[in-house]
């Protein structure tokens, strides 16, 4: 599942999840496809790439599958067989300051249709597109750390609190 709280880091991807049968009771679930970009309007715009596909989009969060995008299961006919941009190059142009410093911030945001996605050539997008998707999997391998050492932290913590053991530092004299 794919809500607000997922987009704004306030959990991870992939933490919630939806049984099968469950699902199927929802005519208007929305489930994503590999490489579709999710998006979350308002006071403050996102946009994440869903790599793996198969998640549910929970509302206000709001989904864009590129034509022509590869991974896509379903080609359809009327479909370019080239995507004419990257999904990392397009979450990463909507995001950008020209879209998210748009407006008045105490205005929520209208949605999809005010965003500004400049023309590129095909090269400039190929180069944008591997570019994001580098610094996406770097932020993810620099979050992943962080969480580790906030646990580290936190078991620390609980282990001198419960008296399983004590520290004995040497303290660092700062020059």
């Amino acid at each position: 599942m794919l809500g607000s709280e997922e987009l704004l880091g306030h959990l991870p991807v992939g933490a919630r999840r939806i049984e099968l049968a469950a699902l199927g009771q929802y005519n208007a679930a929305a489930v994503t496809e590999p490489g579709d970009v999710i998006i979350l309007t308002g006071e403050q715009l996102r946009a994440i790439v869903d790599e793996q596909g198969g998640s549910v989009l929970l509302t206000p969060v709001q989904g864009l599958r590129i034509p022509g995008q590869v991974k896509h299961s379903s080609l359809h006919r009327d479909e370019p067989q080239q995507a004419w941009i990257g999904p990392y190059a397009l979450a990463a142009l909507m995001v950008a300051d020209r879209n998210t410093a748009r407006g008045d911030h105490r205005v929520r945001r209208a949605g999809l249709d005010h965003l500004d996605v400049p023309m590129l050539s095909p090269t400039e997008l190929q180069q944008l597109d591997l570019a994001a998707r580098e610094l996406t999997e770097l932020t993810e391998q620099a979050q992943q750390q962080v969480n580790a050492l906030d646990a580290a932290r936190r078991r620390l913590a609980t282990g001198v609190a419960s008296g399983a053991f004590s520290l004995r530092m040497k303290l660092s004299t700062a020059k």
